[in-house]
């Protein structure tokens, strides 16, 4: 069953995002030796970044692997990124 939260701002949506992530990575790379994740595009990607940079948790990058699937063609540079 799924499980709803509500973010009062981006801080706060990627605190708790990271801690999920983080959770879930550990747990994958336990099982499998690695985690796959896909982020669709937009300023998600920036949130989930910055949670797991302030978040008090030991991330193993390099058994990740990181699929970005934006549906949209923006520029590089876009704000909306």
């Amino acid at each position: 069953m799924a499980t709803w939260s509500v973010g009062v701002d981006k801080a706060a949506v990627g605190a708790a995002v990271a801690l999920r992530v983080a959770a879930l990575s550990e747990a994958a790379i336990a099982e499998r030796g690695r985690f796959v994740v896909a982020l669709s595009g937009g300023s998600l990607p920036k949130i989930v970044a910055a949670g797991l940079a302030a978040a008090d948790v030991t991330v193993d990058y390099a058994n990740w692997r990181v699929i970005f699937a934006d549906e949209r063609c923006v520029a590089l540079d876009d704000d909306d990124r």
